[in-house]
């Protein structure tokens, strides 16, 4: 008896140009504008923070004027609802560098952000049912509806992993995906780090880096003045290893520059 084995074409691989990546870096330096501002268009980012996503828009609205027309915000009513959203809704309907949602047709998926949906929205609900399986002895949907057997880390790292795979495999249709993180300095998951995605716990944090094509690291950028520029710069080598940066692909004539991925990715962005 034998299992069926699903043939990828060398020729249908060189046309899938779908990406999944990383960016990360401190608050407010330019993350998710400029994955707003240069992601192919139309963008749908799903919003799993609960501040007011019109924040993004400011620095770029007087360049795009039309920018609000080319992107789309998904506002999770319930965090357990992510995984939902990307296997019934996006993932169904992922082809040829596109997929659908209520109706409209994109190119590119932004999760932003993945460590505060990991690290505060799963985390606070993972505690809230436990609290009230307590009281009430009722079982934890979150956990299980993950069918997951442990609390704590061990948990938030099988959720992490679950989302970023069907994250890879929805890019693997042609889509470009990218999923932003907070920095943090000396992360506990690897104290020898200088800066690495923030994320909870030593187990995700030492393996995330094997679902992605490139991960980022996104640091202000300034003039002689000393005056903050825009966009920042995006790093996708650590020439000491202090920092995460991870870069596979067609080759970078330089492994830091200015935050825009028309430059640094520009075969996506041949049917825009």
């Amino acid at each position: 008896m034998g299992g069926k084995m699903e043939i990828v074409r060398g020729t249908d691989l060189k046309e899938n140009k779908g990406r999944f990546g990383m960016v990360y870096g401190v608050s407010k330096v330019g993350k998710s504008t400029s994955c707003i501002e240069s992601m192919p268009k139309k963008l749908l980012v799903l919003h799993c923070e609960r501040r007011n996503p019109d924040s993004s828009f400011e620095a770029i609205e007087n360049k795009y004027p039309d920018i609000r027309s080319k992107v789309d915000f998904g506002l999770l009513q319930k965090q357990e609802e992510l995984l939902d959203v990307l296997h019934l809704e996006i993932l169904k309907t992922a082809k040829n560098g596109i997929f659908t949602f209520n109706n409209t047709e994109y190119r590119s998926l932004l999760v932003d952000s993945l460590s505060h949906f990991l690290n505060v929205e799963v985390i606070t609900e993972m505690e809230n049912q436990t609290k009230k399986a307590e009281i009430f002895k009722i079982r934890r949907d979150i956990i299980d509806s993950y069918r997951l057997d442990e609390m704590a880390y061990g948990s938030l790292a099988s959720i992490g992993h679950r989302i970023c795979n069907v994250l890879k495999t929805i890019s693997q249709q042609g889509i470009f995906v990218i999923v932003v993180a907070s920095g943090v300095e000396n992360p506990k998951w690897n104290r020898a780090l200088v800066f690495a995605p923030g994320f909870a716990g030593k187990k995700f944090g030492n393996e995330f880096m094997v679902h992605l094509d490139f991960c980022g690291m996104v640091h202000q950028r300034t003039n002689e003045q000393g005056e903050i520029l825009y966009p920042p710069y995006i790093s996708f080598k650590s020439p000491n290893n202090d920092f995460v940066a991870e870069w596979t692909g067609r080759h970078l004539p330089k492994h830091t520059g200015i935050f825009d991925f028309k430059k640094i990715l520009p075969e996506m962005y041949k049917n825009e």
